[in-house]
């Protein structure tokens, strides 16, 4: 089965493609965004501008076929589909027939303009946002093989009155591509006019047969698009326009930004794991989403079948120091393991922020030398009382953070005698990297003290998690980000320059990611600790900047 540039939406030929948080690619004209006024206020207010709020919160309803499900976050053009499309071979109008075989010349770059333009005015009548100044002539030489002309010299037609014709045009448009319906609901309005005006059509002008599709199992694989086909093998610039930003090799399983850009999963996650907070797109330096939102998002499906469908051409990984091929699959799996841990108990730490210590027990002596021989973080948990120490049960929260070592100055002339020979002390400045929940009945001790335990990854529901629905509203989110930044911009000047630089330096900069403003307001808010731990524990940031504006009297 042949593979095709299908849009998930219309069916057809991709046009400006652009990919959605379900992964499935749709025309950028086919995604219906309803504006709402209060909204629009909140993401246009001078405070909140930078955040690009509608970029990622801007709720929709999926206009793919085998989604239809409420999406936030409106993605950009998808920058590889678009150079993907602008190369292969396509018809005078861009458009193909369903049996057809991609074969053609390259188009020069004032035909691509002309079909550009050509499209975009047929999208424009078909939206009723442009005069009818396209003549019927015109309309005659695109709609052969092009659906979006032939609905448009239908709804033309319709306009002017020339039902038959109109008729005639919808029927074309339904026979191009008989499974997105258009064709027919076209049809089907000429004839309503008709009714209304009491004139009878023709009976010759047979009612087509409706396709009953199943559309939960539709894929761009289908024979069921108007679309064009993939070439059997790509050229060179295509196989460059497959290769990740941050590897260099060929994408695997390939995760598309809000910002249009795509790279491999397993690179991205990597990069957000040495740089939680304010961590920004490698190309274009716009905000990239929070780890969780990385880790769980859909694939982009239609570059993932390119890849396997292009496989024999492109480029693989290189092998790792086991000889074992690297996959998308194993380093995926790499990135979501469980970690073993040394915890320090201690008090609370929040993701992105920084924290300095002094390290002069023996097991927390040993706890840095591991750290800094292994690259791995500690975990920072609140304590509980014991009197015993090496006693093997919990001794500390069940929810924590890891919190790296950035920088580590010994102290020397008091060493002392540890499992790892004679160690110092240890001034330490660290930031928090993540959240991690302990796993039960995991904890073990060692000769020194020193806990550890097994601790799974604790991150915030994406958005488009259905999950997420009934814990959030996107005006009502928006609007608490506002509150709170509002706050905090009013408190610094408040306090004077120096004092506000005071406390950036102690408490960091305020962060763009709204999921890390709710940490980093939590150093500062006065709540208890019990509380902090509460807000701490939660996957949703909506629920977390609630907690905080009810603290706050927002």
């Amino acid at each position: 089965m042949s593979l095709k540039y299908a849009c998930a939406c219309c069916l057809e030929t991709l046009h400006q493609p652009v990919c959605l948080p379900c992964g499935f690619s749709v025309c950028s004209l086919c995604v219906q965004v309803v504006k709402d006024a209060q909204f629009e206020a909140v993401c246009n207010d001078e405070e909140v501008k930078a955040l690009q709020l509608d970029a990622w919160l801007r709720p929709f309803r999926c206009p793919a076929r085998p989604c239809r499900q409420r999406h936030f976050g409106v993605a950009a053009a998808d920058w590889r589909l678009c150079g993907l499309l602008s190369r292969g071979p396509v018809s005078a109008v861009g458009r193909l027939t369903a049996g057809g075989d991609g074969l053609g010349d390259m188009p020069s770059h004032a035909a691509q303009e002309e079909q550009v333009a050509f499209h975009v005015a047929c999208d424009a009548v078909l939206r009723s946002e442009a005069d009818l100044h396209l003549s019927e002539v015109c309309f005659s030489t695109w709609h052969s093989t092009s659906q979006t002309a032939a609905l448009a010299a239908s709804r033309i037609c319709l306009l002017r009155g020339h039902l038959k014709e109109a008729i005639k045009h919808a029927d074309n448009a339904h026979r191009i591509n008989p499974w997105n319906r258009r064709g027919l609901t076209a049809r089907k309005a000429v004839e309503m006019k008709a009714n209304s005006l009491g004139i009878s059509l023709e009976a010759s002008s047979t009612v087509p047969d409706e396709v009953v599709m199943d559309w939960a199992a539709w894929t761009p694989r289908s024979d069921f698009a108007n679309a064009r086909t993939v070439n059997a093998a790509p050229s060179d610039q295509d196989v460059q326009d497959l290769e990740c930003h941050l590897c260099l090799y060929t994408l695997q399983d390939p995760i598309t930004l809000s910002c249009g850009h795509s790279t491999c999963r397993s690179c991205l996650l990597s990069s957000l794991s040495h740089a939680p907070q304010n961590a920004v797109c490698p190309v274009c330096r716009f905000p990239l989403p929070p780890y969780s939102t990385v880790a769980t998002r859909p694939k982009n499906w239609l570059l993932d079948a390119l890849v396997t469908y292009w496989a024999p051409h492109l480029s693989v990984r290189p092998s790792n120091t086991t000889g074992e091929e690297v996959t998308a699959d194993s380093l995926q799996q790499t990135q979501q393991r469980e970690f073993v841990l040394p915890i320090f108990p201690f008090t609370l730490a929040f993701p992105g922020t920084s924290q300095e210590f002094h390290f002069f027990e023996p097991r927390y002596r040993v706890m840095v030398k591991e750290c800094l021989e292994q690259y791995l973080p500690f975990g920072l948990c609140l304590p509980r009382r014991s009197l015993n120490p090496f006693d093997e049960r919990m001794q500390f929260s069940n929810i924590g953070a890891a919190v790296g070592v950035e920088v580590a100055h010994q102290i020397p002339g008091d060493d002392m005698e540890t499992s790892k020979g004679p160690l110092p002390r240890y001034l330490v400045q660290a930031k928090t990297q993540f959240r991690f929940q302990v796993v039960a009945d995991s904890t073990t001790v060692s000769a020194e003290g020193l806990h550890h335990a097994r601790v799974t990854r604790l991150d915030d529901i994406d958005l488009n998690n259905s999950d997420a629905h009934a814990h959030f509203d996107a005006l009502e989110y928006a609007k608490l980000i506002l509150a709170v930044r509002t706050y905090v911009r009013t408190m610094m000047e408040g306090v004077g320059a120096a004092r506000a630089r005071a406390l950036e330096h102690e408490f960091g900069k305020m962060p763009l990611d709204a999921g890390l403003l709710s940490f980093w307001a939590l150093q500062w808010v006065p709540m208890s600790m019990q509380a902090k731990y509460e807000v701490l524990s939660s996957v949703y940031p909506y629920e977390r900047l609630k907690r905080i504006a009810e603290a706050l009297d927002l």
